[in-house]
């Protein structure tokens, strides 16, 4: 549906509905990759290009704002990984009105990927996007871990995987 909205010939997204357990442990890892963006210009992108947005910031902000009231309240990741495939997709389709790749299509492919696995809530491009880094945000199990490693260097050898410590 979103990528008919945003004029799409081929769904960049993958809308599958995938059942989790309810997990209270949550881990977040990083996904670096040698390449680099310039956050900076980005930024300067943005702020000269934001009119050029419309409806679709303030639709960002609702999602952004529905994702944390989840991550709060909800006790089923589904929620928070169907709000936060909105997310994803608002903020692709942000990146390309303004020209900026926040989210690059080789990266909608990897986290697409890394969203179908089972144990990940959602992955995406912090800050304000490119090829340099992605985070996963999964489920706090072993088997996961371990899945989540064999698959980003099977499938994805330049990138590296960190885990990184958060709280709850």
């Amino acid at each position: 549906f979103v990528d008919t909205l945003l004029g799409q010939e081929e769904p960049l997204f993958d809308y599958s509905f995938q059942q989790m357990s309810q997990v209270s442990q949550k881990k977040l890892f990083l996904v670096v990759a040698s390449e680099s963006t310039s956050t900076t210009d980005m930024v300067a992108v943005f702020t000269e290009k934001k009119d050029l947005l419309g409806d679709l910031y303030t639709s960002l902000v609702f999602a952004n704002d529905q994702f944390v009231s989840l991550w709060e309240t909800s006790d089923r990741h589904e929620h928070l990984t169907d709000t936060f495939r909105l997310i994803r997709c608002l903020l692709k389709e942000m990146g390309n009105i303004m020209g900026i790749p926040i989210e690059t299509d080789t990266s909608t492919r990897v986290l697409n990927d890394l969203m179908r696995m089972e144990g990940v809530i959602c992955a995406g491009c912090p800050g304000s996007g490119g090829y340099d880094g992605m985070f996963v945000l999964t489920v706090d199990s072993p088997n996961v871990k371990e899945s989540l490693y064999e698959s980003i260097t099977e499938k994805y050898p330049g990138l590296t995987l960190l885990e990184v410590g958060i709280d709850q």
